[in-house]
C-alpha cells in the first residue's frame, strides 16, 4: 500500500512540477506579447508628437509647460520642446527644438536700454570687447555664438552714447547688406573703426550694438550689446 501511495504521490509532483513550467511560459509569452504591443505604440506615439511639432509646426499633443523669463515658455514634449519666446513687446518667436539641441530664448534687462531704440539681449550671442584694443576711433569686438543654431549677421552696428540718464542713437552708419554665417559656438573677432564715421569720440558712456538673425529667420531677431567708456 505504500508503495502505491509514494507512486501517487511522485506522479502528483511530476504534474506539479509540469504545470509550473507551463505556467512560467505562459508567462514569459504574455509578457513578450506585451513588450511587442508596447513598445512600437510608445514608438509610435512619439512620432506623432515628434511630426506634430516638426511638420504641423504645433506644439507637442504630450507636453508640459514650462514658464520662462520675459513672458516666454516652453512646451516640454517628449522628443522635441517647443520655445515660445518673446522678442519684443508686439513679437513671439516660436522654434522647435529636439531635446539634445541647445537652446534658449534671449532674456532681457529692460533698465539697461532706458531711452534707446533697441531692447537687448546677451544670453544667445554674447558681446566682448579685447583686452588693450580700445581707442577713441575703435576696438576689436569678439562675439560669441552660445547656441547649437546658426546666425547671421551685417556689415552695419550700431553706436549708442548715454547722456541724460539714457541711451541715445549716435549717427547710422551705413553698410552693405551683405550677411555674414555664425556658426554654432563659434567665436569671432572683429576690428571695427568709426573713425570715418565718428572720428574720435570724446570721453563718455558707449555701447556697441549688433543685430543677428537665426537661420534668416526674421521672427527671430535679437540685438546684443556690449558697453566700453572713452576716457
Amino acid at each position: 500500500m505504500e508503495n502505491k501511495k509514494e507512486k501517487v504521490n511522485k506522479s502528483k509532483d511530476k504534474k506539479t512540477v509540469k504545470e509550473e513550467i507551463k505556467e512560467k511560459d505562459t508567462n514569459k509569452k504574455t509578457i513578450k506579447r506585451i513588450f511587442i504591443i508596447i513598445i512600437p505604440l510608445i514608438i509610435l506615439i512619439i512620432l506623432i508628437d515628434t511630426l506634430q511639432a516638426r511638420i504641423l509646426k504645433n506644439s507637442p499633443f504630450f507636453s508640459i509647460k514650462k514658464e520662462l523669463k520675459d513672458n516666454s515658455y516652453v512646451n516640454k514634449g517628449l522628443l522635441m520642446d517647443t520655445y515660445y519666446c518673446e522678442m519684443n513687446k508686439d513679437t513671439i518667436s516660436v522654434d522647435w527644438q529636439f531635446k539634445f539641441n541647445k537652446f534658449d530664448c534671449p532674456t532681457y534687462d529692460d533698465n539697461k536700454d532706458i531711452g534707446s531704440e533697441f531692447r537687448t539681449s546677451n544670453n544667445i550671442i554674447s558681446l566682448s570687447i579685447k583686452d588693450n584694443s580700445l581707442t577713441k576711433t575703435g576696438l576689436t569686438l569678439i562675439m560669441k555664438n552660445n547656441t547649437n543654431s546658426k546666425f547671421y549677421y551685417g556689415a552695419i552696428y550700431y553706436v549708442e552714447h548715454y547722456e541724460n540718464n539714457k541711451w541715445n542713437l549716435m549717427r547710422v552708419m551705413s553698410g552693405t547688406m551683405m550677411a555674414y554665417g555664425f556658426r554654432p559656438n563659434q567665436q569671432i573677432e572683429e576690428k571695427l573703426d568709426w573713425s570715418n564715421i565718428y572720428g574720435e569720440l570724446p570721453n563718455g558712456r558707449y555701447r556697441i550694438i549688433r543685430n543677428f538673425l537665426k537661420n534668416n529667420n526674421h521672427s527671430y531677431e535679437i540685438n546684443s550689446s556690449v558697453e566700453f567708456e572713452i576716457k
